[in-house]
């Protein structure tokens, strides 16, 4: 049976008053945990969905609790409730405290709500997150319901477990002088009662959810929690030479794609293997955001440092009461402030306040109010369209619906929404319109993926003092016509892939990634280096028999175009990088699992031999794939086709009678006779 943590939860009220119990646990739990479904409450209160409506309910015509509405998918919404000001007070004398009694009730309710970060400085940066949040609520609801089961005793006894989570778990400390931060998305505490006389054992577990950055952004978040989890564990573990039980929680990380969790598995292995230690014990796992997390444990679950399958139960050790993240479990005492009386704790009514957000940029303090309503000013679909701009600036109307699969008026209709909260902007080249997202749309974004600013932006070279602009944007615009050749290529990939497919064949692009998004820099004897293909992405094809799939072939490919804009270097000069990538095995290092293909796109039919000889001459023995077409193959009869020539590895067919040779053979790009991933 599970059970509250009554180590950390320990109600005794102050006063009696009418309210039921089921009422008062409610309050209890939304001070906690603010922004909780019925079935959260459900599963934390161990009672009936009908019993906690009908104190919700009660709770709210009594202004105790407040919900929102937000919209989830493109077809659903729920309510996320919470404590309004009036229940943090009531909250506040229902808590036991090691406070003297003289304390001023409301101080101490400021102090509950801000230890709990229930109060308007926590909640508002939550209300862009909150699909996360939800993802992140269904993980932990997933772990707990069937923990007994899976951390049962000796002999198959179901455990008796008392639990107890933190979100936005985050701890900072020092290490050689300089200041990091243990941090996660949340961090589960379970106590397993034990059978007999013996002391009960202690679990915990970091969790994870993957923000789906572009891959170099997201590896600027994961190298810093990593690596400040493992500098963590050397301190504690410096302290405890001996201890007989670990020391430090195992991490279990959630993700959307597969190219997501390589990165993290590359990243546990890389900054262990950087820092001489051995890697975080953790667990990763692959899981669209259409699926369910019913049954959490039995996920396809991989080792976090290492592609290999694992179990979650055998991460899921007794750990020492040091190896829990400090303040995890409640402290004995709150630091009680005078609190300013005229200052609301909490001002609540997110969703009437929505609807009168300034559509144009404020000050400093408006501004943070203005980005955090906007995710209920949103749905899914604006959400979408704003990380597509993310992953894809300067994309066209025609560009974003290939993308999206919409109609042109689609997204127009939502183009006009968030540039009218002043979100996206536009780009005009050669009188046609491109967008891109604006200051506020990246502090949205970086609000909603719950990462840094910095990240995913940088100061404006030749803006006002304060602009920021989207990193990477500035060398899109430098190198315009290959930034636009890259999205005609992709547009027609996600053309072929959305139209009716033939024979049951049914066709994906993984991920695709331009410009500073796929660059690769690397140390190779002591001198820096940079790989920066134009484009890069993975492609899988396979054939439907009724339930299966079948024949299923998947490539991996750089691109390269030819002739298209003075700024890149030459193609010489490019093809030489490539060669010494591949040579000097940094590929390898770089988590990349099979060498990709280089494709090569070139403008002028006439540039063929050239490029031929190029490759020949730069890239002959180092084992890759290298193809060449034209951009006017690529408008007319889309990536797929039969319009590539192979010119590495050189195959026999391009050799007739008499050692004559002959014109290369137009190949499909998914062309069978070719080594796939």
């Amino acid at each position: 049976m599970i059970t509250r943590n009554r180590t950390t939860v320990t109600p005794r009220s102050r006063t009696e008053t009418p309210r039921s119990s089921v009422s008062n646990k409610i309050i209890r739990w939304l001070l906690r945990y603010p922004f909780q479904r019925v079935e959260d409450l459900t599963l934390a209160l161990e009672t009936s969905e009908k019993t906690v409506y009908r104190h919700l309910a009660r709770l709210s015509e009594e202004r105790l609790v407040e919900h929102i509405t937000p919209s989830l998918t493109v077809k659903t919404t729920c309510r996320l409730y919470y404590l309004s000001q009036k229940g943090l007070l009531i909250a506040s004398h229902q808590e036991e405290t090691s406070t003297e009694a003289a304390v001023d009730a409301y101080d101490l309710a400021s102090a509950l709500a801000r230890y709990w970060q229930a109060d308007e400085q926590a909640l508002l940066p939550l209300l862009p997150r909150l699909q996360a949040l939800l993802r992140l609520q269904d993980l932990v609801n997933g772990l707990v319901a069937q923990a007994p089961g899976m951390l049962a005793h000796t002999g198959g006894h179901r455990a008796e477990l008392a639990w107890h989570w933190r979100r936005d778990y985050c701890y900072p400390f020092l290490d050689h002088e300089h200041q990091w931060s243990y941090e996660a998305d949340a961090a589960l505490y379970f106590h397993r009662k034990a059978q007999t006389m013996l002391k009960g054992e202690d679990y915990c577990a970091l969790l994870f959810i993957d923000a789906d950055l572009a891959s170099n952004d997201n590896t600027r978040q994961i190298r810093r929690r990593l690596e400040a989890a493992l500098r963590y564990r050397a301190q504690v573990e410096r302290g405890y030479l001996q201890a007989p039980v670990p020391m430090f929680p195992p991490l279990i990380v959630l993700t959307r794609t597969q190219r997501q969790q390589e990165i993290w598995q590359h990243q546990a292995a890389r900054i262990a293997n950087t820092l001489r230690v051995a890697p975080l014990i953790g667990a990763i796992a692959v899981v669209p955001p259409e699926q369910s997390l019913e049954n959490v444990w039995t996920l396809p679950w991989q080792n976090l440092s290492v592609a290999a399958s694992c179990r979650l139960r055998d991460l899921f050790l007794p750990l020492a009461r040091e190896a829990l993240p400090p303040g995890l479990l409640r402290p004995s005492g709150l630091p009680v402030k005078t609190t300013d009386h005229d200052r609301p704790l909490l001002r609540g009514v997110f969703m009437q306040r929505a609807r009168t957000v300034n559509p144009s940029p404020q000050m400093e303090e408006e501004e943070q109010e203005a980005v955090s309503l906007l995710g209920l000013c949103f749905s899914q679909r604006h959400v979408e369209m704003l990380y597509l701009l993310y992953r894809s600036p300067l994309l066209n109307i025609e560009e974003m619906a290939a993308f999206l699969n919409l109609q042109n008026e689609t997204v127009i209709r939502y183009l006009y929404e968030l540039r009218r909260y002043s979100c996206v902007e536009r780009y005009i080249v050669e009188q046609e319109e491109r967008w891109h997202l604006s200051p506020r749309g990246l502090r949205f974004l970086a609000a909603s993926r719950h990462v840094l600013l910095e990240d995913i932006a940088e100061p404006e070279p030749e803006g006002e003092q304060g602009d920021i602009i989207q990193r990477g944007l500035a060398r899109l615009k430098r190198s315009l016509p290959l930034t636009l050749a890259a999205y005609t290529f992709f547009s027609a990939l996600s053309d072929e892939m959305y139209a009716s497919s033939e024979n049951g064949q049914e066709r994906n692009t993984l991920w695709w990634e331009i410009g500073n998004h796929c660059e690769h820099r690397y140390t190779y004897r002591g001198t820096r280096y940079a790989l920066r293909p134009a484009a890069a992405f993975i492609y899988k094809s396979y054939q439907t028999d009724k339930v299966e799939k079948v024949g299923q072939r998947r490539l991996s490919a750089w691109v390269e175009w030819d002739g298209l804009s003075t700024n890149e270097p030459n193609l010489a000069s490019r093809l030489e990088n490539y060669a010494h990538f591949v040579h000097s095995r940094e590929w390898i290092a770089a988590g990349i699992s099979t060498l990709p293909m280089l494709l090569i796109v070139t403008s002028d039919t006439r540039r063929a031999t050239a490029i031929t000889e190029l490759v020949q001459q730069h890239l002959a023995g180092t084992g890759m794939i290298v193809r060449l077409t034209t951009t006017a193959s690529v408008a007319t009869h889309g990536p797929l086709a039969s319009i590539w020539r192979q010119l590495l590895p050189a195959s026999d067919e391009n050799t007739g009678r008499g050692n004559k040779k002959r014109e290369p053979a137009q190949r499909p790009l998914l062309d069978t006779r070719q080594q796939m991933v």
